[in-house]
């Protein structure tokens, strides 16, 4: 049981999100449940590189993966800054 413990503290510690999908100017981010801002961040980072920001457009519901961990997939499109504000 401490095995996994450790195995998943490095696996979160490593990275708390991974890129499902980026097509132009939507990128869909896997990440755990409590990890919402390690997405948000992953998502300025792709929407920066074209110009723009990241704006939430949705995050799916709670499902358990691998050792029972909590994920979510979120869904963010690049906009431009001033969309944004509003």
């Amino acid at each position: 049981m401490r095995l996994a413990a450790i195995i998943l503290a490095i696996a979160v510690s490593l990275g708390a999100c991974a890129t499902v999908e980026a097509t132009g100017d939507e990128i869909v981010i896997e990440h755990a449940a409590n990890q919402f801002l390690a997405a948000q961040l992953k998502a300025d980072e792709y929407c920066g590189e074209q110009g723009r920001v990241a704006q939430h457009v949705m995050t799916g519901p709670r499902k358990s993966s691998f050792l029972a961990l909590q994920t979510s997939e979120s869904v963010f499109r690049c906009v431009p800054e001033k969309a944004a504000a509003k």
